[in-house]
């Protein structure tokens, strides 16, 4: 079990949260109930300010924590694509397959259309090109092919 949670795509997680955010936010923020195009409003909503130096402050939203969930999540998957071939052969299997999804639901259901969830979509295809070409110099390494 433990080796199938470490083979899910970190910004699988991301993408979990959103769909608990979408399905969960009429009840504990008191939005209406499957807030549909309005996600996007409430995902820009302050949660909490951050001070600045020049007396101003920086609005923390929800939108924010995604885009730093994305960029956390592409660096995970950045140090994973460097590990050896054997231990992240079904990771590239599951890259694929939530990418594909994702795209999908972000192009199909509006629901889905949001800023929030498009980072969770670059950063499933950031993943795979990583897998290909940071993967692509690990094995090549291994096997003692040379780098390039």
């Amino acid at each position: 079990m433990d080796a199938v949670l470490r083979g899910v795509p970190a910004y699988v997680w991301a993408g979990l949260i959103y769909v608990a955010a979408l399905f969960g936010a009429g009840h504990l923020f008191g939005q209406p109930a499957n807030l549909g195009q309005t996600l996007d409003q409430f995902f820009q909503t302050e949660i909490f300010p951050i001070p600045l130096l020049n007396d101003g402050s920086f609005a923390f939203s929800w939108l924010t924590f995604f885009v730093i969930a994305g960029f956390v999540s592409v660096g995970v998957e950045t140090m994973r694509a460097t590990r050896g071939v054997e231990d992240r052969s079904g990771n590239d299997w599951m890259s694929l397959f939530f990418t594909l999804a994702a795209t999908v639901l972000f192009a199909a259901v509006p629901q889905f259309q949001t800023t929030a969830f498009l980072t969770v979509v670059l950063a499933g295809i950031c993943d795979m090109l990583l897998d290909r070409y940071v993967g692509q110099k690990t094995a090549r390494r291994e096997i003692g092919l040379g780098g390039r």
